[in-house]
């Protein structure tokens, strides 16, 4: 999509935005009915249209392994492949964000199967989709079999995906709440480039990603005119001030990501939040906190509850409590958790380092030898989804029995450390604190 076509679809936009409220102002239902066909019909285009640019790319791969196209137009290619999937993202990653983040367009390294990691088996996926392939083309060693091998795999996995989605029904919450998370995804791995990192396309990218998404939403600004006006005009200003700012700031290396995020992308999370409230369009309830790790009925991406804490712990709010907090913060700079008393938590990970050991790799149990790797920091670790290097850990429960466990750590097991802690009239006390028992 070109700059031309982004600009033209904003105007557009903007236009049907004002052509639809002139018209007597339906009712809620009417609306969001109107909507749900609208944008339900205009998903499965934009579906069918990421397909055909998947298998065009194919073609292109081809063409670049049998030599009889140049690199450059290959790279000119994919490009426009990746551009066009920025189109559609916003949806196909809400609806199914793992598969997308495995499949799709996630970093270009190996990943643990989340389907085999359900089954609590360790299964390594190795790397694919748009960012491996990207990779690849900007590679000093280009291998173009591999291109097309990785091609092949990303067009069946999308056509998997495209047919799933082209069953699933929408309605504004789903809408809305694809939209606020898009705008996270802009303001963190689309200015940064951290899904095009080779290409140097990241600002045009989050362009394309942010006007295909704005003129999805044009029924409920035009709903929302009629409500409130004055707030609808100053998102829908919003809008366009954002798509001018990255329409006018191209430059990846001298792009103001600081200014984008500041003046644009935060007022666009808090303004998105304003329509749906103002709409009466229900927000991420509650009683789902644990299921999303964005808090959306947070409006200021920088606030403290932004990230839900409960989905990443996995904690009931009981568990979550001061007591339990000041009980594990004793265990972990206690070396009773370790056989030989001499080593805990903290050994390794230092508050005076960083939560590390500032080491290349970490002391060992013996004090003399090291583990494989260092220490990495706990400074929040707590938003992590796995763990240990190699993924192997899906819990923090699981990780620490890791710990404990191995021979070069803590050389221990629960039993014995169980022993330790019934033995401690002071542990006693403390777990009575935190537990009841």
């Amino acid at each position: 999509m070109s700059k031309k076509s982004i600009s033209r679809l904003l105007f557009a936009t903007i236009c049907g935005i004002l052509f639809l409220s002139s018209f007597d102002a339906p009712t809620k239902e009417a609306v969001y009915a109107v909507e749900k066909k609208q944008v339900e019909r205009h998903y499965r285009d934009l579906l069918e249209v990421g397909v055909r640019s998947f298998h065009e790319w194919l073609v292109t791969a081809r063409l670049l392994d049998s030599r009889r196209i140049t690199l450059k137009q290959a790279k000119k290619k994919f490009a426009e492949t990746r551009k066009t999937y920025k189109t559609i993202e916003f949806l196909v990653a809400y609806l199914e964000e793992e598969d997308v983040e495995e499949f799709i367009n996630g970093g270009p390294f190996p990943t643990a199967d989340n389907a085999a990691n359900a089954a609590n088996l360790l299964k390594i996926n190795p790397p694919c989709g748009l960012q491996t392939i990207e990779k690849q083309l900007f590679s000093d060693t280009i291998n173009t079999r591999k291109i097309v091998l990785l091609s092949q795999k990303l067009l069946i996995d999308f056509q998997e995906i495209a047919e799933r989605q082209e069953r699933q029904p929408l309605d504004e919450q789903i809408i809305l709440e694809a939209v606020r998370l898009n705008i996270i995804r802009a303001a963190t791995i689309g200015i940064s480039g951290g899904d095009a990192p080779e290409s140097g396309n990241a600002i045009d990218e989050t362009d394309t990603s942010l006007s295909s998404m704005f003129a999805t939403i044009v029924p409920y600004l035009s709903a929302y005119l009629r409500k409130d006006e004055a707030k609808a005009t100053k998102l829908i200003l919003l809008m366009q001030q954002t798509h001018d700012y990255l329409n006018q700031h191209t430059d990846f290396d001298t792009f103001n990501r600081l200014k984008f995020i500041h003046d644009f992308a935060n007022p666009l999370f808090a303004e998105l939040l304003t329509l749906q409230k103002t709409l009466n369009i229900e927000v991420n309830p509650s009683t789902l906190a644990q299921e999303t790790a964005v808090n959306l009925l947070s409006s200021n991406i920088f606030a403290p509850d932004f990230l839900n804490k409960p989905f990443f712990t996995k904690l009931k709010p009981e568990d979550s409590r001061k007591e339990v907090a000041d009980l594990g913060k004793i265990l972990f700079f206690d070396p009773i958790l370790s056989a030989n008393n001499r080593r805990a938590c903290a050994s390794c990970h230092d508050p005076k380092l960083g939560f590390t050991d500032g080491k290349r790799k970490s002391i060992a149990f013996d004090l003399e030898t090291t583990v494989p790797r260092n220490a990495p920091t706990v400074v929040n670790s707590i938003y992590a989804v796995k763990w240990f290097d190699d993924l192997r850990a899906a819990s923090l429960e699981t990780q620490i029995k890791g710990v404990v466990t191995s021979e070069k750590e803590f050389h221990s097991n629960y039993a014995d450390i169980l022993i330790k802690i019934i033995k401690s009239a002071e542990y006693k006390q403390l777990f009575r604190r935190a537990f009841g028992k």
